[in-house]
C-alpha cells in the first residue's frame, strides 16, 4: 500500500469539488494499490474485487474508471484480455500535481484580486430606534428596552431587533399599563424567587421572561395587583379597573382616528 500516493490523490480529491463518490473510491483504491518502491506506478486489480470494495456493481466501477481516465489522473495501459489477465492501469502522479499546482496559483490568484473577490464587509445590526420605526413597533421595542433595563440574571433579556409575533404580543400590551406602572410590575418580577429558577418545586429551572408575562393580559394584571399590594399603594389598581381603563384607551384612539367613506374622506366641516 502506498501512503504517498493516497495523500497525494486526497489530496486532489479534496481540491476537485466535480469529482463523484464512485470515482472517488476508485481512485482511492487504485492509489492504494501503487507500489512506491517499483516506480511504475501501475496496478492492475480485478474489476470484481474493485466494486466488491467500493460496494458498488462492476458496471459502475468501471465507468467511474474511464472518467478518471478522462480526467487524466488514470491511464489505461493495457486493456484487459479476459479472466485472469486484469486491465492495467497507472495512476498519474505527475499530472495530479501540476492540477494541483494550478488549483493552488488559481486560488492565489483569486484572494490577490480584490477585483474579483471583493472583502466582504460585515456590519453589526444596529437596533432601529423609534424615530424610523412603525407606531406598533415602537410601542413594543419601548417594552422590550424597559424590561431589559430592569430584569437582572438569571432572568433572561429580550433579543433586538424583536420578530414580527413578539412586536404584536409587545404592541398590543404596552398601552395597558402606564410607564411607571410596567416598571413596578417588571421590578417586581424580578424580585420574586418562583421567577428566578429557585431551584425547588414543579418547574426548579424556569424563569420569568417577557413573553409569558405578555402573552395574557390576566398575567401582568394580576402581577400589577401584587406589585400594588406589595409596596402598600393607596389606590391599587384592581383588574377590572385596568380593563376599563384600557378598554377606555382604546376606544378613544379609535374615536381619533379618521372616518373614510367610499369615494373619500368625511371632513368634520362642510367644504365651502
Amino acid at each position: 500500500m502506498s501512503s504517498r500516493t493516497v495523500m497525494l490523490a486526497l489530496d486532489y480529491l479534496f481540491t476537485e469539488h466535480t469529482v463523484t463518490m464512485s470515482e472517488r473510491l476508485m481512485l482511492i483504491l487504485l492509489a492504494a494499490r501503487v507500489n512506491d518502491v517499483r516506480g511504475d506506478d501501475c496496478v492492475w486489480p480485478m474489476l470484481a474485487r474493485l466494486s466488491a470494495e467500493a460496494g458498488m456493481t462492476k458496471n459502475t466501477a468501471r465507468t467511474a474508471i474511464q472518467k478518471l481516465c478522462k480526467r487524466g489522473v488514470v491511464t489505461l495501459v493495457q486493456e484487459g484480455r479476459g479472466r485472469g489477465r486484469p486491465s492495467v492501469y497507472r495512476v498519474e502522479k505527475g499530472q495530479i500535481m501540476d492540477l494541483l499546482s494550478i488549483r493552488k496559483r488559481s486560488n492565489q490568484a483569486i484572494v490577490k484580486d480584490p477585483k474579483r473577490d471583493p472583502p466582504v464587509q460585515v456590519q453589526q445590526e444596529v437596533p432601529r430606534t423609534g424615530s424610523t420605526l412603525s407606531s406598533a413597533e415602537a410601542d413594543a421595542v419601548a417594552l422590550a428596552d424597559l424590561w431589559n433595563r430592569t430584569v437582572t440574571s438569571p432572568i433572561p433579556k429580550v433579543r433586538l431587533p424583536l420578530s414580527a409575533d413578539r412586536v404584536r404580543v409587545y404592541a398590543k400590551a404596552w398601552p395597558s399599563l402606564s410607564v411607571d406602572e410596567w416598571t413596578l410590575v417588571f421590578a417586581h418580577v424580578n424580585a420574586q424567587d418562583w421567577c428566578r429558577a429557585p431551584g425547588v418545586g414543579d418547574h426548579p429551572n424556569w424563569t420569568a421572561t417577557l413573553d409569558w408575562l405578555t402573552k395574557k393580559p390576566a398575567t401582568y394584571q394580576r402581577q400589577l395587583e401584587k406589585a400594588q399590594t406589595a409596596v402598600g399603594s393607596k389606590n391599587p389598581r384592581t383588574r377590572a379597573e385596568s380593563y376599563r381603563i384600557t378598554n377606555e384607551r382604546n376606544a378613544a384612539s379609535v374615536a381619533s382616528m379618521p372616518m373614510y367613506t367610499i369615494g373619500g374622506r368625511v371632513d368634520d366641516e362642510a367644504d365651502d
